[in-house]
């Protein structure tokens, strides 16, 4: 019988509104992260919090994100941002979604 090739991962798991309250208390800005990736009810989201360097157009993202609150597509480089400033552990995050 044939055997399915798999590995175990670990993930933190998170509830988008969670998240979503987190963001807030860290930028001082409103985030929806079901709109930023246009995720759907009942749905999951993964995401890699790794600390690394962001490129000059994140960086910009990021900056422009904290004094207006304006920004699309951001969740990736807001995990990498959480991560280099020690906000969150690096790692593999399960974004939960459900209302």
């Amino acid at each position: 019988m044939p055997s399915l090739p798999m590995k175990t991962v670990s993930y933190f798991e998170v509830d988008y509104h969670d998240f979503n309250k987190f963001i807030k208390s860290v930028y001082g800005q409103q985030f929806e992260i079901v709109a930023d990736q246009e995720l759907g009810n009942d749905s999951q989201a993964t995401f890699t919090a790794k600390k690394e360097s962001l490129d000059e157009y994140d960086a910009e993202q990021i900056e422009t994100f904290k004094a207006t609150g304006d920004g699309s597509y951001l969740a990736h480089t807001i995990f990498t941002d959480l991560a280099n400033r020690d906000l969150i552990p690096e790692g593999e995050y399960l974004i939960e979604v459900c209302w």
